[in-house]
């Protein structure tokens, strides 16, 4: 098996793999992450690894724009704390979503976010609670730019604390053998919008430089106009 070195180091076009037949997928252990580790998806996301250290669970990140945020290992836990110009996020989770893991279709889990929002500029805050029901479905081959990986795919229902209704489900189709979710897709249960971005290429910490993380920004092709 490709060591998870080997698998980083792989980038753009050259970035597949030969996946594993879907149906003989094992659970899939909570992802490791290194220091520098880089995921670049086609939507001109990247996500770069600052910190990280096991068995702490929080990670630290930067985005292209040079965003910190603080978030978990488990990627369905929202960003627990963020800072973009005058406005800042904290999350807390209330329950256990590491109790999904390891990985295996038929898990699910529920769980609470309490977000609290800060803007210093318009002096506002904003309070809110949500009710998180995930589940795992049965492992399905993903093709995207990237390849074609074998992921385990996580859905995620948003419910409103005050209506208990439905109103965003989040899925992320999880590559156990890159370690970290290669497509995600968010639609919304009341207007019907959807976004979708899938991984580009993934780099090493020896590899993820400004010059090169642009290089391949570059060859990101654009969406076709309407």
């Amino acid at each position: 098996m490709k060591s998870r070195l080997s698998i980083l180091m792989l980038a753009s076009a050259s970035l597949s793999s030969t996946p594993v037949h879907s149906d003989t997928l094992a659970p899939a252990e909570l992802p490791l992450y290194q220091q520098g580790d880089t995921f670049i998806f086609d939507n001109y996301r990247v996500e770069y690894v600052v910190y990280a250290e096991h068995p702490a669970p929080e990670i630290e990140w930067r985005s292209r724009l040079d965003h910190h945020y603080r978030s978990n290992r488990n990627f369905i836990v929202p960003i627990l704390q963020s800072q973009i110009a005058n406005r800042s996020s904290q999350r807390t989770v209330i329950g256990n979503p590491d109790a999904l893991w390891p990985l295996k279709p038929g898990n699910e889990v529920r769980f609470r976010v309490f977000s609290e929002m800060s803007d210093k500029h318009s002096h506002s805050q904003h309070r809110e609670l949500q009710l998180w029901h995930c589940y795992v479905e049965p492992a399905k081959d993903v093709k995207i730019s990237a390849g074609t990986f074998s992921t385990l795919p996580v859905l995620c229902d948003q419910y409103s604390a005050n209506s208990m209704r439905p109103f965003k489900r989040i899925s992320w189709f999880y590559a156990p053998i890159i370690g970290h979710y290669v497509k995600r897709s968010s639609y919304s249960l009341i207007t019907g919008e959807s976004t979708t971005f899938s991984l580009f290429a993934t780099l090493p910490g020896n590899q993820a430089n400004g010059p090169r993380i642009q290089a391949l920004l570059n060859q990101i092709e654009p969406p076709p106009k309407e």
